[in-house]
């Protein structure tokens, strides 16, 4: 009984909201007559709306080194792609000559040059433009380059295909390349080069830079007391003439030298030349260049010669693997640093190779199987090294150390035509089989047949 009242009491409740509710209306509700006058408009213009000018509309003119442009940008704003674009032999389809910031929108179109195009976007080299923005469309088909500018203190570009230019993209000073894919151009893909004073930063993420005819990813920088810092990830190299990537301070050095800071993680190297170049100039001046250098995850395989290739820089290397490359998976001269947990396998030269006088390098948990000569090699004149916790096996020398003044702890070698070559002036103790068990130094090195 007390449920079924509860239960009425709920229903005559909402029966007066409901009641309440339609009374109200009643009261509130406006008439039906429209107000007097023509209707006003409320809402935002078209230009509002979609404030970005139409490229294809714009008037062309002289380009770059008497070119002619198919259009010339000469003041800052947002632009875009109405429609695709095709340009005569040695024309240039957009010309940006302004000192403000443009943003260029290819709005999923296409720039075609047919083979000769005289190139993609060019940035007038007399003016300074703050920021240059470019993105989500096609360039194709060019003679001259893709993208190009030396000028604008800014280059962005992001989700843009290149097929087929002279070099994909050319920037300086900073350059930021996103969610692009750049192939068959006649030299390099992506080209870094700066030369002024100003602090410079090239970051590379997300790309893929295939079959160029000289490197994928270049950065190139020269003269004295230019700092620059560089980030390459998440991105494919492959199949390129030249290097995948190569990072190289040039030009020697000066009373304040140049120094490039360097992150490459999460890179694939495949088929190119060699998978990564990172290089520094040899000392001199005052102050030398110098080039430091993280290098994670990366991967390269089947490449021409080398697939890691360091020289004069200081470097961390970390969960890197380099196989089936016809020189050494990396080759490591006069570097000074560290290489752990990488991965060498079947590479038609010595797995890890560590060369010349002012090399100093952390060795450790390095797995270096089936390599065509040594899995770690120390040539002569490599001092100051030590070699921990490392597995070696199934290649002519498993440790191979020609001076003395290094370490070796922890190490096992398996199956390799000789386990351990080691300078009579490093000390290492090499246990075998037979005095497993008798053996309790913590630092012993093993040798298994």
């Amino acid at each position: 009984m007390q449920r079924k009242n509860m239960d009425r009491r709920l229903l005559l409740g909402l029966g007066g909201v409901a009641a309440g509710s339609l009374f109200a209306g009643k009261a509130f509700a406006g008439g039906l007559e429209p107000p007097p006058g023509p209707p006003s408009p409320t809402g935002r213009s078209l230009q509002d709306v979609e404030p970005r000018m139409s490229i294809n509309g714009l008037g062309g003119g002289a380009g770059l080194a008497g070119s002619s442009a198919l259009h010339v940008l000469t003041a800052g704003g947002s632009y875009k792609l109405t429609g695709n674009l095709t340009v005569g032999q040695g024309q240039i389809a957009i010309f940006v000559s302004t000192t403000e910031p443009v943003s260029i929108d290819l709005n999923g179109f296409a720039i075609q040059g047919g083979g000769s195009g005289g190139g993609g976007i060019i940035a007038d080299p007399f003016f300074v433009c703050p920021y240059l923005e470019i993105f989500d469309g096609y360039i194709r088909g060019m003679s001259g380059d893709g993208i190009y500018s030396t000028a604008a203190r800014v280059l962005e570009v992001y989700d843009v295909h290149i097929d087929g230019a002279h070099q994909g993209i050319l920037g300086s000073l900073n350059l930021v390349v996103e969610s692009c894919r750049i192939e068959r151009c006649a030299l390099d893909g992506i080209v870094f080069s700066f030369t002024d004073s100003s602090p410079a930063a090239l970051i590379v993420n997300d790309c893929e830079i295939v079959a160029c005819g000289a490197a994928g990813v270049v950065l190139a920088g020269a003269g004295a007391g230019r700092n620059c810092t560089v980030s390459i990830t998440d991105t494919d190299v492959q199949a390129n003439l030249g290097p995948g990537i190569i990072i190289q301070a040039s030009g020697g050095s000066g009373p304040d030298g140049m120094r490039i800071a360097a992150t490459i993680q999460d890179v694939r190297a495949m088929s190119n030349q060699v998978g990564v170049i990172v290089e520094a100039p040899p000392s001199g001046g005052p102050v030398p260049a110098t080039v430091t250098a993280q290098c994670e995850d990366i991967v390269c395989q089947q490449n021409a010669l080398f697939g890691m290739h360091l020289i004069r820089v200081s470097a961390d290397l970390i969960d890197c693997v380099c196989s089936e490359n016809s020189g050494d998976g990396f080759f490591l001269e006069d570097v000074t640093g560290s290489i752990d947990n990488c991965t060498a396998m079947k590479n038609l030269g010595s797995g890890v190779h560590l060369v010349g006088t002012n090399c100093r390098m952390s060795v450790s948990e390095i797995l270096s199987q089936s390599n065509g000569q040594s899995g770690i090699q120390l040539d002569g004149g490599v001092t100051g090294t030590p070699i921990a916790d490392c597995d070696v096996r199934d290649q002519q020398v498993g440790i191979q150390v020609q001076s003395g003044g290094n370490l070796l702890v922890r190490n096992t070698a398996t199956g390799n035509g000789v386990n351990y070559q080691v300078n009579s002036g490093t000390p290492a103790v090499i246990v075998g089989p037979a005095d497993l068990e008798a053996s309790h130094n913590p630092h012993a090195n093993y040798s298994i047949p």
